[in-house]
């Protein structure tokens, strides 16, 4: 796939997860939204060192008898990796998210997620580049490029009585950029989100 088709695909999936979150919020009866705010470790490939930061905001509660935690939510995010003496990489990605709770031991939920993202990607390279001119050979700074980044994540959290969610999660996204060295990206994701307890209690009502 051409990397212009895929960042048309990008912005066309990117706005319809924002209109998805957009019209559930408007939807819902209640006024606030926000679930969480959440950061954490992101690790490409588990070792490559970054961090993310989000925002959890409800679209909707379908709890029932059998699954007493079931919600879809919305969770825009930002991260940033380092991939060592190759490039820095930024990437804003929304999200679309099933959470279902698994079990209650006490006061304490364990749940799990599975979410589809899509992201823009923007990578810068580190160090300079040498090249040959008629002079010498002069150093010049490497650029970055543009990318699209899609594809999967899963999760597995406790939710402790103080609204705090203790995560740890993988994504496996496609990643479509100008430099195709590496197709894949991997990366394990060890995270806190705090609850936002308004929202919790107006959900309840």
């Amino acid at each position: 796939m051409p990397l212009l088709s895929s960042l048309r695909f990008a912005v066309f999936f990117t706005l319809i997860l924002i209109a998805s979150g957009w019209t559930g919020l408007n939807a819902q009866e209640t006024k606030q939204r926000l679930r969480s705010v959440g950061i954490g470790y992101y690790g490409e490939l588990g070792l490559h060192p970054g961090l993310q930061g989000d925002i959890t905001l409800l679209i909707a509660d379908n709890s029932t008898r059998r699954y007493k935690w079931r919600k879809l939510l919305f969770r825009p995010s930002a991260i940033y990796f380092r991939r060592q003496f190759y490039s820095n990489n930024f990437i804003i990605m929304p999200q679309l998210v099933s959470q279902i709770g698994a079990r209650e031991i006490g006061e304490t939920l364990l749940y799990f997620e599975v979410s589809g993202k899509v992201g823009y990607h923007r990578y810068q390279y580190i160090g300079d580049q040498y090249i040959s001119t008629p002079t010498g050979i002069q150093s010049v700074k490497r650029g970055g490029g543009n990318g699209v980044v899609y594809g999967l994540g899963f999760l597995l959290g406790i939710k402790s009585r103080s609204d705090r969610y203790y995560s740890l999660s993988m994504d496996y996204l496609n990643e479509k950029t100008e430099d195709t060295i590496r197709p894949k990206l991997i990366a394990i994701k060890l995270g806190v989100r705090f609850g936002c307890k308004q929202g919790e209690k107006e959900t309840a009502k």
